[in-house]
């Protein structure tokens, strides 16, 4: 089930991926852990938290201040259950 679960994640990266890359922004930084700040709040089971998972990172020059890098942090999922929601009612 692992492999299974694996093979999904790896898809569901390269789909943001694409997309991403479609619409202009090619992310620095992909598969990177960043240091918990709150191990504790974020506990998985009994187990405290170290890090967490960020696919890909995406830095560019603020357009509002001088100076500055805005970063954006994506972590994607994906799901091939998805269910069709008719809103024809």
């Amino acid at each position: 089930m692992a492999e299974v679960s694996k093979k999904r994640g790896e898809f569901g990266e390269e789909i943001v991926d694409q997309l991403l890359n479609l619409i202009g922004w090619h992310p620095n930084l992909k598969g990177i852990d960043v240091e918990c700040i709150r191990p504790i709040e974020h506990a998985i089971s009994t187990k405290n938290r170290v890090t967490h998972g960020v696919d890909f990172i995406y830095q560019y020059d603020s357009p509002f201040f001088s100076d500055t890098k805005d970063f954006v942090l994506i972590s994607s999922k994906f799901n091939d259950e998805y269910t069709m929601v008719d809103k024809t009612l």
